[in-house]
């Protein structure tokens, strides 16, 4: 073998030499860094770590389990190490450890040894209760937040961590109905779901005390009317709604619209004095020019309608007829008699609208109503020109029969059924209304004596159901064609 082939080899030997001197050394020293971990010294560990500065594969995971538990060391221990405490970065270094999979079967070996005792499961639990003790001492919502990210669902920190979030999240987000709403949406386990639900009760019912209108105490009504525990503000909501409505619709101002909504969506009562406002008013003459004859009604017009009539065998003429908010007839024009009547009107809380005047050809005739003592029904109305119209209604408060005497002393009497005229008789012959389309008579037989004449009405409606062309046939022959048209369009 020659001198330079020896030197070769005694030079890989060399190196080879060297290495495994500095491999042992790192793991030497970090058993020096471990020793001092377990008995507290965390000074002269990290002193000891930062000296470690070539790794394999293997002691890497070493190197990162160290500075994982000098991260995390007890926080009394801070003042008398260089780097700062960090639980957090702990807890990531070991994650990554488990995620990367490589060198644990050997940290485990060494971690094991005597003077150590430790495992690289028993470093992550380690680390993970010193996170959870400074969750909860520092008692923060962000901490709380990132400490359910990280450790298991079963672990019972996760329920305590979660409870104690769910309580600091009750005084942020609970201040609102809709904040306790989210509240019991994000933590339906809470033990503070019912002080939830209590305080979304109060809220609710705050802000519809706040708002005041109907609209706001039937929201409440229908959210909280099958609900035990808000039996009492439901039924204060309840009277509050009724006062509500009767300030809105006991007034002047009231439409006959809002009126007739009511009407259409409340139970009926006799005590209701919104129901005695409706019905009083529904039940004038001069309501819709609801008059008892064949002159067709206009259905709750509150707005101007101009009118012609077209007679089959006559003449042509035009009326015109204006309606307040109310649906009365404040003035019309007669065209057959060229005729112009104004009427005026006033109202009380009690009894609701009431006819004050009629003026015709510049001649005026007033008004007088009598009530019913018990009910506040429109009882009578009596007219200077003569006139008397008396009213008899059922238990209920509905019309039944309405009886109209003119100024000769002829006597004409209407009776009704669910609010339509079914027969109106007088001293020469009885019209007996067979057959309604909604609230239109299509079909009416005249009886006098042992003849009977029929009159058939077919209506054209508009979009908004107002007919706005009726064609009027008797015993099958036509006989006048009546247009309408409103302004403003109804």
């Amino acid at each position: 073998m020659t001198y330079k082939r020896i030197k070769s080899i005694l030079l890989v030997v060399c190196m080879i030499c060297a290495v495994l001197p500095l491999h042992a050394q790192s793991t030497q020293a970090l058993q020096k860094v471990f020793r001092a971990i377990v008995k507290n010294d965390f000074n002269q560990a990290w002193n000891l770590r930062q000296k470690v500065v070539n790794a394999n594969a293997e002691t890497q995971v070493l190197l990162d389990l160290s500075d994982a538990l000098i991260l995390a060391r007890p926080a009394e221990t801070s003042s008398s190490v260089t780097i700062e405490r960090d639980p957090w970065h702990a807890m990531t270094l070991v994650r990554n450890i488990y995620v990367r999979g490589e060198g644990l079967e050997q940290a485990n070996e060494f971690l094991s040894a005597d003077g150590i005792e430790l495992s690289v499961d028993m470093i992550e639990k380690l680390i993970e209760k010193r996170l959870i003790d400074d969750t909860f001492k520092h008692d923060a919502e962000s901490e709380y937040r990132r400490l359910l990210t990280v450790i298991d669902t079963d672990n019972p920190a996760y329920t305590r961590a979660r409870n104690r979030l769910a309580e600091i999240d009750f005084a942020a987000r609970c201040t609102s109905a809709q904040g306790c709403r989210n509240y019991m949406r994000d933590y339906p386990e809470s033990p503070l779901v019912e002080k939830a639900k209590a305080l979304t009760l109060k809220f609710d019912y705050e802000e519809a005390e706040q708002e005041g209108t109907a609209a706001a105490w039937k929201r409440f009504i229908n959210s909280y009317g099958s609900r035990p525990e808000a039996k009492s503000q439901v039924e204060q909501a309840q009277r509050n709604l009724i006062a509500v409505q009767r300030a809105q619709l006991v007034s002047q101002q009231v439409t006959l619209q809002a009126l007739d909504d009511y009407a259409s969506t409340n139970k009926r009562s006799l005590e209701n004095p919104v129901f005695t406002v409706y019905d009083n008013l529904i039940n004038l003459p001069m309501h819709s020019h609801r008059l008892m004859s064949l002159k067709l009604n206009f259905g709750g017009a509150t707005s101007r309608v101009d009118e012609e009539v077209k007679q089959v065998k006559g003449k042509t003429y035009k009326n015109y007829y204006n309606f307040n908010a109310q649906g009365l007839l404040t003035e019309s024009y007669d065209g057959y008699l060229n005729q112009k009547t104004t009427y005026r009107y006033d109202f009380d809380e009690t009894h609701g609208f009431y006819p004050v005047s009629r003026t015709t050809n510049g001649k005026t005739y007033t008004y007088s109503c009598s009530y019913d003592v018990r009910t506040k029904r429109l009882d009578a109305i009596k007219c200077t020109d003569g006139t008397r119209v008396e009213f008899i209604f059922d238990e209920n408060g509905r019309i039944v029969e309405r009886k109209q005497t003119d100024s000769s002393g002829k006597v004409v009497t209407a009776t009704y059924k669910s609010g339509k005229i079914r027969t109106e008789t007088g001293p020469k012959q009885t019209m007996k209304f067979l057959k309604y389309d909604d609230n239109r008579a299509t079909e009416i037989d005249i009886v006098k004596g042992a003849k009977t004449d029929k009159w058939t009405y077919e209506y054209e409606l508009n979009d908004a159901k107002a007919w706005v062309k009726a064609v009027a046939s008797l015993n099958g022959k036509q006989q006048f064609t009546i247009t309408r048209r409103f302004t403003p369009s109804i």
